[in-house]
């Protein structure tokens, strides 16, 4: 069967984007190896999803202890979609390997 992949349109003005009220976060280190944290512990069992520069989906989860894991992800720009309520933020990150 072929396996249909899930893809995201990632336009420029979306990517960490700030609108009103919305909340500030950060994602580090930056460039990561295996994985990011989140500066906000409001993020804690928040959904969140990654994408690929050419906007495939590679993983969506959930965030535990502030911590969102690359391990197993190929090095390169990523894009990470977080989501808070009805809040939506959008942050890139480099993958690098060691």
């Amino acid at each position: 069967s072929i396996r249909r992949q899930r893809q995201m349109c990632i336009r420029d003005r979306d990517i960490e984007s700030n609108f009103y009220n919305q909340i500030e976060i950060n994602l580090y280190p930056n460039p990561a190896t295996n994985e990011v944290w989140i500066d906000n512990k409001l993020f804690n069992n928040q959904e969140y999803s990654i994408y690929s520069m050419d906007g495939r989906l590679l993983r969506e989860s959930t965030v535990i202890n502030q911590k969102i894991d690359l391990s197993d992800i190929a090095n390169g720009l990523l894009f990470v979609k977080l989501k808070y309520n009805k809040q939506v933020i959008m942050k890139k990150i480099i993958k690098i390997g060691l």
